[in-house]
């Protein structure tokens, strides 16, 4: 739990105290991060269960070179275990090769996109307004919060009405309304209404990354074609045990009872001989053995999935389509149905006046505007795109009644008693009024 300071709303952190707490780590960055490291995609793409059968093969055939090397029987580790033995691990190198790069790059791209669209904040520091990153936010600033931002920190309300979205955090799509003293969770959007809040929660410690904490994990999908492709493999190893092992016994069978006997094994001319006793004849039961494990293993199969995958990634990749790993673009082929939102996430959600229709005298519609834009500090797109094209006014009022989604309007409540509202026309207007 962190000892926070009641930070001043206006003045916000001295420049001092931000770097004192930049140096205490007390910043915004989550440290325990979900995303895989590079690492990480190497040892997978590498080391799978299918080859890790290949590589334990290779292991036995390296074994076996050194110590029939070492007891002087080079001859029986050229015949049995040359270079070209090690050619069936030529498919497994591309292939792990084509995942790493392809799932590296993937990274690389959305790690460029995270920094781009980075959320930002404004903050108060040393008396001024500036705007970061969230990243950049510290433990104990004083945020300014305002409709369509999204709280990256857990914060305190400090002064001000807002009513936020929680439903990121609790599924439930109801507006919670939060007062001045209540607490707003990261995660949540701002939906309503304008305030200034202190950062109480940073990074790892915000109750949002708790909540990920609990639940995470980096289980990866698989698509229909690698599950079948998986399974077929799941089978085959067991026929793979099972031969083996009666490859293995059958042959020591026969060698232990008829090894002596030249004819018995097409060795009459060279007066060859096998003994269960004799590393050269273990040679050929685990070579002969291997040869059969190594055709049993469709590595093809799973090379030319990976090449035909790459292809079609590289074809995508030039329509500027990001393809995280191999397997995705298979997911892709089943899509009938895409779903987008339209502002925030391919668009910045900007707005600008291009026109404007006055049906009574423009100067006073003009003023009442600015009136209503000079008393709320509500920075929505639509406040901003207002206040560029007609300024705002400070005048006296009884009362602001902040936007609402549900009406669809703010208005304010001049001195007079008299009421400027300001909205959506058909929630305004009756229907039938011309």
């Amino acid at each position: 739990m962190n000892n926070n300071i009641d930070t001043d709303i206006n003045t916000g952190l001295s420049l001092n105290e931000v770097q004192e707490r930049n140096k205490a780590g007390l910043t915004n960055i989550n440290k325990n991060k979900v995303e895989k490291s590079y690492l990480k995609i190497l040892l997978d793409n590498f080391f799978n269960p299918f080859n890790l059968v290949l590589f334990a093969i290779a292991a036995i055939f390296l074994f076996f070179i050194i110590y029939l090397n070492a007891t002087g029987n080079k001859e029986i580790s050229d015949k049995y275990f040359g270079f070209s033995k090690f050619g069936f691990l030529i498919p497994v190198f591309i292939n792990s090769i084509i995942g790493s790069i392809q799932e590296i790059h993937s990274k690389q791209v959305l790690n460029k996109l995270k920094i781009i669209h980075e959320a930002k904040a404004r903050v108060i520091r040393d008396n001024n307004q500036t705007e970061i990153r969230s990243s950049e936010i510290v433990l104990d600033d004083i945020i300014i919060l305002k409709a369509g931002d999204q709280a990256t920190t857990d914060i305190i309300l400090k002064e001000g009405y807002l009513e936020v979205d929680e439903s990121f955090l609790t599924g439930e799509s109801e507006l919670v309304k939060k007062q001045v003293g209540d607490k707003i969770f990261s995660g949540s959007s701002i939906i309503i209404g304008y305030g200034k809040g202190q950062v109480i929660s940073v990074g790892d410690t915000t109750y949002a990354s708790t909540l990920t904490q609990k639940v995470k994990s980096l289980h990866k999908q698989k698509s229909e074609l690698m599950r079948s492709i998986y399974s077929l493999i799941k089978i085959l190893a067991v026929v793979l045990v099972v031969m083996s092992a009666i490859i293995i016994a059958t042959l020591c069978f026969k060698i232990n009872k008829w090894g002596s006997i030249p004819s018995v094994w097409g060795n009459v001319e060279d007066n060859i001989t096998y003994s269960l006793s004799s590393m050269a004849t273990w040679s050929k039961i685990f070579i002969t053995t291997a040869s059969f494990a190594i055709g049993v293993i469709p590595t093809g199969l799973i090379l030319l999935t990976s090449v035909t995958l790459a292809v079609s990634i590289i074809k995508l990749a030039k329509e500027n389509t990001i393809i995280q790993d191999l397997f995705s673009l298979e997911n892709l082929s089943r899509v009938d149905t895409i779903c987008l939102d339209k502002t925030g996430t391919l668009t910045d959600g900007s707005m600008k006046v291009v026109d404007t229709i006055y049906l009574v005298d423009k100067e006073q519609v003009i003023q009442h505007i600015q009136h209503l834009l000079g008393a709320s500090e509500d920075l929505n797109p639509t406040a901003i795109a207002l206040k560029e094209a007609f300024g705002s006014e400070k005048t006296n009022i009884q009362k602001l009644i902040p936007f609402s989604s549900k009406t669809k309007s703010s208005s304010i409540v001049y001195e007079n008693g008299d009421i400027l509202t300001m909205g959506a026309p058909d929630y305004l207007i009756n229907k039938d009024s011309e």
